[in-house]
């Protein structure tokens, strides 16, 4: 009941746009499911979460990620839902967090497995790998496909528009036109 209560002060600080207030009520929520993030970031920070989240992936194939285990753990399901929220409105609050967000939720998956928001998770990292500074365009355009497959396969087709967006408006479109068709 706790856990419904604040996913729905939430979605009400997200909606009426008071997202400092929603993306702070977000990170207290976090750090009570064990997952602490840092309110600001600095550099050391993002080095530390970019390395992990690299070194979780490393030499993992598009199979063995979309083979994952499906997330069952409480904490975990809850955990995420909170960072998507939080993800939602840092973008416009306190865009430096969007990537840590983005890369505990992909750890996330590696560690406890596969849920809904996962493909919204792998969607996003493709988008920051074709980012400033990695311009990995094709490991981006890879994840990208791989996030869609995830959430085809998991018949998450609630995640279809907020995953279209990362992989179609700031992935895809470094590939040209013949990915649009």
């Amino acid at each position: 009941m706790k856990n419904l209560l604040t996913k729905t002060f939430t979605i009400s600080f997200k909606a009426s746009c008071n997202y400092v207030e929603g993306l702070n009520t977000c990170l207290n929520i976090l750090s009570q499911l064990g997952e602490y993030i840092p309110a600001e970031v600095n550099a050391d920070i993002y080095v530390n979460e970019v390395a992990q989240v690299k070194e979780l992936l490393h030499g993992k194939t598009r199979q063995e990620l979309l083979s994952l285990p499906k997330m069952t753990e409480t904490n975990a399901l809850a955990a995420m839902q909170f960072l998507s929220h939080a993800l939602t409105m840092s973008y416009a609050s306190s865009p430096m967090l969007n990537p840590i967000l983005v890369f505990r939720m992909v750890k996330m998956t590696i560690l406890h497995g596969i849920c809904n928001i996962s493909s919204f998770a792998f969607g996003c990292y493709g988008a920051w790998l074709v980012s400033e500074p990695t311009c990995d365009i094709e490991g981006g355009h890879r994840m990208g496909r791989m996030a869609i497959e995830m959430m085809k396969r998991l018949g998450a087709i609630e995640m279809m528009p907020r995953l279209y967006v990362p992989v179609y408006g700031f992935t895809n479109i470094w590939k040209g036109k013949k990915m649009f068709v």
